[in-house]
């Protein structure tokens, strides 16, 4: 089945796939394997996309098949997010779990994190400010849970002339985790709290070389 909606006032798109397999092996519950994608734009800046995965088992493929393009991917991917932005700011919200086939140990899941990415050009006497910040929240049910906070700003000092470019930069990496070793195993070296302070300082420089060509052949 395919669902385009169209909402007054919003820039709405997106797909809605289904495939109802049958029975199951053994249970006598029903089989399926679905995926959605929709866009959504609600104007002033903010905008919503889903990208939802999944199957009844492992093995759905392999027993039944399907025509959803999902069939031959190794990996389901289940993520929601909101977003906002204006001329100088993006944020965004996201949740995101991913599913492997046929494997027991599943990847982390980001349950959510937070993200800003401000970006202020010509804001002192020429300089390009800008930051970025992150926050993470990491779940998985065996092994070890945390959350991590990243905040990253930086200037930039972009000069440029017809026959090329410098662009100084300087930037400030600052990441601290926080860690639930509830699960973690006797004698784990692992701490709870670990954190890292890195300044980073990068110079771009370009040239620009031209030749005159002539109009004949």
């Amino acid at each position: 089945d395919r669902l385009t909606p169209s909402v007054v006032g919003w820039a709405d798109q997106g797909e809605i796939l289904t495939d109802a397999g049958g029975q199951a092996l053994s249970d006598n519950h029903n089989r399926y394997a679905y995926s959605v994608q929709n866009v959504t734009r609600f104007g002033q800046g903010w905008s919503a996309a889903l990208d939802l995965n999944d199957i009844s088992d492992d093995q759905y493929f392999r027993d039944l098949g399907t025509g959803l393009e999902l069939a031959s991917r190794e990996q389901l991917t289940r993520d929601g997010r909101v977003n906002w932005g204006d001329r100088n700011w993006q944020v965004g919200l996201m949740a995101s779990d991913t599913r492997v086939l046929n494997i027991l140990d599943q990847p982390y899941e980001i349950m959510p994190r937070l993200s800003a990415l401000g970006n202020y050009p010509n804001a002192l006497g020429g300089l390009n400010v800008n930051v970025y910040a992150e926050a993470t929240e990491f779940d998985h049910e065996s092994f070890v849970t945390g959350s991590r906070v990243h905040i990253q700003p930086g200037v930039s000092y972009p000069m440029e002339w017809q026959a090329g470019y410098v662009r100084p930069s300087l930037k400030y990496w600052h990441t601290q985790y926080e860690q639930d070793l509830e699960r973690a195993p006797a004698g784990t070296l692992l701490e709870d709290s670990v954190s890292r302070d890195v300044p980073v300082a990068s110079l771009d420089t370009g040239l620009v070389f031209e030749r005159e060509r002539d109009g004949g052949g």
